[in-house]
């Protein structure tokens, strides 16, 4: 037997050649050749590029066909899902939405993504200075609108946006069947409207929206890898969490750690840039006091990013007093003192959180001399936004909540955009500290029953408490005019939800306290109640009804005839009908618009 035989037998059959792995999603979606790695080694492009390089498996073959047994997806038995980072939108759509068409595609149709983009320029997250908008759009644009060929991370910033611009789109995709042709629609969108099924008809499709971009930003994990895109993602993710009422911020602490370094390594920001972020440091600033959790941007991070450290407020509310004598516009004014005052804005947020609602600050007596520092800074901010919203020249008694001019709605105003804003803005910084004061001072009062033995401290307590309800009720004044200022309804949509309930819970119990018509309250529940029935355009506010019904209930004896709200008001016993001087009443009752706060003993 040749021994040597079967080893050349061997050398003659021809070596096997190893597959090469299928090509990376990034490479994949431009097109170009993919040199892939093993061992989970990014590829070439996407580690020069500092992109996560991931390969999604392609099935193939002739799919399964169904069984008979299996029921077709309904509202009552949804099914499962498919579609990777898809589930949590196609399961919610279709448990809810069955008529949507969007369970079958694993992406959004290009029509309608193309339709959230243009909804993006009404909503004022468009201005962020991370966010490269145009950018993105041409991005989205060289692919059709089609979300799946984007690069992984201008993928999860443009879901992002497709979610966020849900909340204002009257595609029918998003709120079934309308007639909605525009946001210049008048037969919609008029003075007065309740379109609170609208945000009924919406939340289930925001929801699946921003489930959908949730799972993609964790799969692509923006919040470790630092860049203007992620960073913008992150910051979006925080806006829709924070919509929701949200005790955690984890895409905040994201947003303002990638904001931190980005800023570092560029120069200085442009003036028009730092007024920007002043804006929306402010923001965060006031929506982490209404959680009573610390407001994430440093010192340091505001100086880096928008400016140096304004005049004290002292100085800003005599500069402005000056100005005002010297006749200048109103306008201009306001664009000088924006700036300076959102600073101190965020400057007072901080402080509160560290000596009066902060974890630490909780667990020891309440420092006096801390909230009456607190209270004389909100004088002073309550004068500038006085000072500002009494002018003549921009004067808004009687301004309607919205314009009626045929040609504007109550969507886009272009017409003093940026000056109404900017008073928009002042008006929410001062009215959310004084809000989030007066709840800890109520807080205080309430889980420190008087005694015997901290009788002066409970005397003390009580007159900070009544100066602090004091500045409140002048915040509440002020909530309502901030109402009547918002330069469009996007801007009104990402309000804080809870603030706006809280004014409104705040007002009732003030209203149930004194006992009677009062002219001004009844103009301001007015004010709320169509606040309501507008914010539920966008939104499904839980409290809505239950608010909107106790306040009607306020203003209806103002509405009927003067013996019938006397009647209604004050039913009349035995004895009690020659207390009155009922002429008078009637003759207060018919002018209570102008008339004095009518107070019955």
């Amino acid at each position: 037997m040749d021994l040597t035989s079967t080893p050349s037998v061997a050398r003659r059959q021809p070596a096997k050649r190893k597959k090469k792995p299928p090509a990376c999603d990034s490479c994949k979606a431009r097109r170009v050749l993919c040199h892939p790695q093993p061992e989970g080694i990014p590829c070439p492009r996407c580690a020069e590029k500092g992109i996560i390089c991931k390969t999604t498996p392609v099935i193939r073959g002739r799919p399964r066909k169904p069984s008979e047994e299996v029921v077709s997806p309904s509202a009552s038995d949804p099914g499962p899902s498919s579609s990777g980072h898809n589930e949590s939108l196609n399961e919610s759509i279709v448990t809810i939405r069955p008529h949507l068409e969007l369970s079958d595609a694993p992406e959004l149709p290009p029509e309608l993504v193309k339709h959230l983009f243009e909804c993006l320029d009404h909503l004022p997250e468009w201005r962020h200075p991370l966010f490269a908008g145009e950018k993105l759009k041409a991005a989205i644009t060289s692919v059709s609108w089609q979300l799946n060929l984007l690069p992984l991370q201008s993928r999860v910033l443009a879901s992002c946006v497709c979610a966020l611009s849900a909340s204002i789109s009257f595609h029918s995709t998003i709120i079934g069947p309308s007639d909605i042709k525009s946001f210049t629609d008048h037969s919609v969108f008029f003075l007065g409207a309740d379109l609170r099924t609208y945000g009924v008809r919406r939340a289930p499709v925001y929801r699946a929206l921003y489930e959908r971009a949730f799972t993609l930003a964790c799969e692509a994990r923006i919040h470790i890898d630092v860049s203007e895109d992620n960073a913008a993602s992150c910051f979006f993710l925080d806006v829709l969490e924070r919509l929701s009422a949200a005790t955690t911020r984890p895409w905040a602490v994201a947003y303002v750690s990638h904001s931190r370094i980005l800023a570092g390594r560029r120069e200085a920001a442009e003036p028009h840039d730092q007024l920007i972020w002043n804006g929306f440091i402010m923001s965060e600033a006031l929506a982490a006091t209404a959680r009573r959790t610390p407001v994430l941007f440093t010192y340091n991070d505001q100086l880096l990013m928008s400016g140096s450290e304004p005049p004290p407020l002292e100085q800003l509310l005599q500069s402005l007093q000056g100005m005002f004598q010297a006749s200048k516009k109103v306008s201009s004014v306001i664009f000088s003192a924006i700036r300076p005052y959102m600073f101190h804005v965020t400057l007072l947020a901080r402080d509160l959180y560290e000596k009066i609602t902060g974890d630490y600050a909780r667990r020891h007596p309440m420092a006096e001399a801390a909230v009456i520092q607190f209270l004389s800074s909100l004088s002073i901010l309550q004068s500038i936004v006085t000072l500002i919203l009494t002018q003549p020249e921009f004067s808004v008694a009687g301004d309607p909540l919205f314009y009626e001019s045929p040609v504007q709605s109550p969507l886009i105003r272009r017409e003093s955009d940026n000056v109404r804003a900017c008073m928009f803005a002042m008006a929410v910084g001062f009215t959310g500290l004084a809000l989030s004061l007066y709840k800890e001072i109520e807080r205080r009062v309430s889980t420190d029953p008087p005694t015997m033995q901290n009788r002066w401290i409970q005397e003390r307590m009580g007159t900070i408490q009544r100066q602090v309800h004091e500045m409140a009720s002048l915040a509440a004044g002020d909530i309502a005019r901030a109402l009547q200022l918002l330069p469009s309804l996007p801007h009104f949509s990402h309000l804080d939800l809870s603030t706006i309930q809280d004014w409104a819970d705040f007002y009732l119990a003030d209203a149930a306290k004194t006992g009677s018509i009062d002219p001004a309250r009844v103009k301001i529940f007015e004010i709320f109640i169509t606040s309501f029935k507008t914010f539920g355009y966008s939104f499904e506010i839980p409290r809505s009804g239950e608010l909107i019904e106790r306040m009607e209930a306020y203003i209806a004896p103002a509405t009927l005839s003067p013996s019938s709200a006397l009647a209604q008001l004050f039913p009349l016993d035995n004895g009690w009908t020659g207390v009155f001087n009922i002429n008078q009443l009637e003759s207060d009752l018919i002018s209570y618009d102008s008339g004095p706060t009518l107070g019955f003993q």
